[in-house]
């Protein structure tokens, strides 16, 4: 940059010490919770049903005050199986709120492929929804892991 006139020198370093702001915060849904509270953050093609910002904020802030109030702490793990829906982003954002590990597991296995996902990622939570009704119940009977139904769990529930 020899020969670069002062001025020009001067944006430059200016430009290169400018703080960012923090590296994904920007797409978090709390920030659009803030800025657009109203705006969808998510609408399901099949049946149209919204969910606004401020919604799933709220959500997944309950969400993961359940998931805390069962002894959960950071690092630690949860399975979710549940169809694809709000619930599922919910209980993401409020595993992602208490620092857990989600693991989502499809509904289309068996209890036994699920028991085993479920003890190899060390899960101590099972979230699950009505769509597995058979499976779900086998399930019931996992040793350490407590099972939480999806309409139930966001309520606070088990």
């Amino acid at each position: 940059m020899c020969g670069a006139p002062a001025g020009i020198l001067r944006e430059i370093t200016l430009a290169a010490v400018k703080p960012r702001p923090r590296r994904g915060t920007a797409m978090h849904p709390s920030h659009f919770a803030a800025t657009r509270p109203d705006h969808p953050a998510l609408i399901m093609a099949e049946t149209g049903e919204r969910l606004t910002y401020r919604e799933l904020e709220a959500r997944a802030n309950q969400g993961a005050h359940l998931l805390r109030a069962l002894g959960l702490s950071a690092g630690d793990a949860i399975c979710v199986m549940v169809e694809n829906g709000p619930a599922f982003f919910e209980l993401y954002w409020a595993a992602q709120r208490s620092g857990l590990v989600f693991t989502p597991v499809s509904t289309k296995l068996t209890a036994a492929e699920v028991a085993y996902i479920v003890a190899d990622s060390d899960s101590r939570v099972l979230v699950v929804s009505s769509a597995v009704g058979p499976v779900a119940a086998e399930l019931c009977a996992l040793p350490g892991v407590e099972t939480l139904h999806v309409g139930d769990a966001l309520a606070g529930a088990r």
